[in-house]
């Protein structure tokens, strides 16, 4: 690696930060119109960005679209997580398909809006994602599934939808059903397909003045017959699992337990994340100390690319920042050399996507914009720089 140095203008910030508000949608937030997708890495930066400039319009749209994904029916209501992308505008009609990585970056993301703004809504939807991730997608060695499928008997989004009469038929005091249909734009026409997808169209407070009761009654009304409805469609034929284990997905899931952790205190959090560490340590890794991507059933295959090795360190770092063990350090540092040695282009001073372990091809490709999942090279970016903050160790 050559010693060039290369200095970054904040103006390049600036740009990016307005660039991607004239993109906003300031009504329902996110961007664009439809499909939405949630686009984790450019609300992140946006935070980042009102953190170095203190304007508050960056964190009042990124408050908005965290807000608008939560009480929308891209996020299930009654079992935690959330889909992959909205159909529509508003966040309501999902692609139910339920994917690892979108779960992580969200979590991650929420974990950061708590720790700006300390409103519970944000650490709620971490823990209850993160359970949600624990129940569904983590196996029985300790690291986790790749996907839930959209269909369950036959059919797109099947599990997830009520019809008015189902929900009368379990809440069946008349106060109850009023108030757990208000709150969940539960009606007789419904919202998809002649049922209803849960999403929060008001509020709590506004409820309790309705119906003349305190705010925990009515948080205790929803929250129990929310339980005796998730009872129910635990009974339903569930959509079918992608099984298998993609490492740069789990090294987000870490990163995401390692962030719930951090708001929540909860040990179980940290213990997941360092379970899947042990668990890819011990069946993700080659004789030779060289990652693996896939993993299932007992057998690793397919050589890690880029975006494994750097959401995997990315994940040992934050592991270091909660449990100071220098084992951490040492992996990180030994897989950083590995992506410098067999991924490193001298010419461009950037990551290829693939090694030079991997089968010859013609072309190898470099991804250096983030898109659904964070680009490689710009986690590398931050490792590298967190791993010299840590180690003092000059590699560039």
């Amino acid at each position: 690696m050559n010693n060039k140095t290369v200095e970054i203008d904040k103006i390049v910030l600036d740009e990016s930060a307005l660039n991607l508000l004239q993109m906003a949608d300031f009504i329902h937030g996110g961007f664009g119109i439809s499909p939405k997708f949630p686009n984790v890495s450019n609300l992140l930066f946006l935070l980042r960005y009102y953190d170095i400039s203190g304007i508050e319009k960056f964190k009042d749209f990124v408050t908005l679209t965290c807000e608008k994904m939560i009480f929308g029916g891209i996020h299930d209501h009654l079992g935690g997580g959330f889909s992959r992308y909205s159909t529509d505008q508003k966040w309501l009609v999902p692609h139910f398909e339920k994917m690892l990585y979108d779960n992580a970056l969200l979590v991650i993301l929420f974990s950061e809006m708590y720790q700006i703004t300390k409103e519970k809504i944000f650490r709620d939807t971490v823990e209850k994602t993160l359970d949600y991730i624990l129940r569904v997608l983590t196996n029985k060695e300790g690291i986790f599934f790749s996907a839930e499928d959209a269909d369950s008997d036959g059919e797109e989004g099947k599990f997830y939808v009520w019809s008015k009469r189902e929900v009368a038929s379990i809440v069946q005091s008349p106060l109850h059903q009023n108030i757990f249909c208000e709150y969940f734009d539960i009606t007789e026409v419904g919202n998809f397909e002649g049922n209803n997808i849960l999403n929060i169209k008001i509020s709590v407070e506004h409820l309790a003045r309705k119906y003349g009761l305190d705010v925990k009654e009515v948080n205790s009304i929803i929250a129990v017959n929310s339980t005796k409805l998730f009872d129910i469609r635990e009974k339903r034929i569930k959509p079918q699992k992608d099984d298998k284990t993609i490492l740069s997905w789990n090294a987000l899931s870490i990163s995401a337990f390692v962030k719930g952790y951090k708001i929540t205190g909860k040990e179980a959090y940290l213990k997941t994340a360092l379970t899947a560490v042990d668990v890819i340590e011990t069946e993700l890794k080659s004789k030779e100390g060289y990652l693996y991507r896939i993993y299932k059933q007992g057998k690793a295959k397919i050589l890690a690319y880029l975006d494994d090795y750097a959401f995997y360190i990315n994940s040992l770092l934050d592991l270091f920042e909660v449990k100071t063990d220098p084992r951490f350090v040492e992996l990180t540092s030994n897989y950083t050399d590995v992506l410098i040695k067999h991924f490193w282009d001298e010419q461009e001073n950037n990551f290829y996507y693939s090694s030079d372990l991997h089968e010859s091809i013609l072309t190898r490709t470099k991804v250096l914009y983030d898109l659904a999942l964070p680009s490689g090279n710009s986690v590398s970016i931050s490792n590298l720089i967190r791993l010299y903050h840590i180690t003092g160790k000059t590699i560039i």
